[in-house]
């Protein structure tokens, strides 16, 4: 499907892979016939998309904005229920742990790239 293939696209930009500009290139011809798509989705995130491109070329928004919008556009992780284990040392003294489980599950979260800082 288009809208999953511009997504993948899209977030190669928001994760810093390609510049706007590469992805501006891509993104122009590829949907250049998406209003003739049975795909709704498609149709609707190529015309948001468009529209704010259309913002940023005119300085109505700035690059890090863009980032941003483009980001919210991504499907956020979920992530699964699971038990947690949490380590404790053991009585032993032999340094393996052991682990003592706490059922539960984390709530659904977006969890974004993180890049090393460089020095």
């Amino acid at each position: 499907m288009l809208s999953q293939e511009v997504l993948d696209r899209l977030k190669t930009y928001v994760e810093g892979d390609v510049s706007l500009e590469d992805f501006e290139a891509w993104f122009v011809p590829a949907t250049l016939e998406v209003h003739r798509s049975p795909d709704q989705d498609a149709q609707e995130l190529t015309a948001t998309i468009n529209l704010w491109l259309a913002e940023f070329s005119n300085g109505d928004r700035t690059e890090a904005e863009i980032r941003e919008l483009f980001g919210g556009l991504l499907p956020r992780i979920r992530l699964q229920p699971r038990d947690w284990l949490v380590p404790t040392p053991t009585s032993s003294g032999s340094g393996i742990l052991s682990g003592t489980r706490y059922p539960g599950a984390l709530p659904p979260i977006w969890v974004p790239r993180i890049d090393p800082v460089a020095a």
